[in-house]
């Protein structure tokens, strides 16, 4: 790169070059180069998802709490919990490198994992998920219908868009589709361009950082749900819980 070439002028310039040595390093250098350019575009956002994971895990539990809240409960929330973050985790970086569609796909896997963990928590299915998890996890099953994500929606009767949003994360995601396939390129300054791991489609990013702030709330209100739940109020976690309800809200009417 040449003293005056931005990092943009280089991502559209190499659609048209051969890169033929240390291409992926090229790409995740822009990648994080297009990462911090997003999350300075976009704010709001980013600093509304960053407080959710911030509090997910600032909840200090007394030992002789948790060590009250049978073993069965304390490793289904566990593991639950663990596994939700971290794909979060994983779609907010897939989403601010320009990649929604990648992005869209993890999100499905979001919203069933924390809508199984909802319903167990409200249903008390504990030892029955527990089970399940110690039989089949090492084998690499599924879980039964009873504990399937049509299962879990249905019987919690949830009144959101999460079913219109598991619906597009299918469609545009985790299944090939004219729609996912069709965002595979993206414009800039004229030039079409094939996303190589990046792009830089402002308002695509901008959505699905909007339904990841949803599924960020939606994941605090569960671990909220299973505290209160086992009896335990954090007054602290909870006050938190919602502030940021009412500065989603704030979020939705800029959407």
């Amino acid at each position: 790169m040449s003293g005056g070439e931005s990092w943009l002028q280089v991502l559209v310039l190499n659609q048209y070059k051969p890169m033929t040595k240390q291409l992926l390093s090229q790409v995740f250098r822009l990648q994080e180069e297009i990462l911090q350019k997003h999350i300075a575009e976009l704010p709001d956002r980013y600093n509304f998802i960053s407080d959710c994971v911030d509090l997910m895990y600032s909840l200090e539990v007394p030992e002789n709490i948790w060590g009250s809240i049978p073993v069965e409960h304390r490793t289904v929330f566990n593991y639950f919990h663990g596994d939700a973050v971290s794909t979060l985790i994983s779609a907010i970086r897939l989403c601010l490198h320009g990649c929604e569609t990648d992005s869209l796909a993890l999100m499905r896997v979001l919203i069933e994992t924390i809508t199984i963990l909802h319903y167990v928590i409200e249903k008390n299915l504990y030892d029955e998920l527990y089970s399940e998890l110690i039989k089949r996890a090492p084998k690499g099953k599924g879980f039964s219908k009873k504990f399937s994500y049509e299962t879990a929606i249905r019987e919690l009767d949830v009144q959101d868009n999460r079913e219109r949003l598991r619906g597009q994360t299918s469609s545009l995601g985790s299944h090939a589709s004219p729609g996912r396939i069709g965002m595979s390129r993206y414009n800039v300054d004229g030039y079409d361009n094939v996303k190589f791991g990046i792009s830089i489609d402002m308002s695509k990013v901008r959505i699905v950082l909007g339904e990841l702030a949803s599924i960020s709330l939606y994941l605090i209100r569960v671990i909220d749900k299973f505290f209160e739940k086992s009896k335990y109020i954090d007054s602290s976690f909870h006050a938190k819980r919602l502030l940021l309800e009412e500065e989603y809200k704030r979020l939705e009417e800029n959407r």
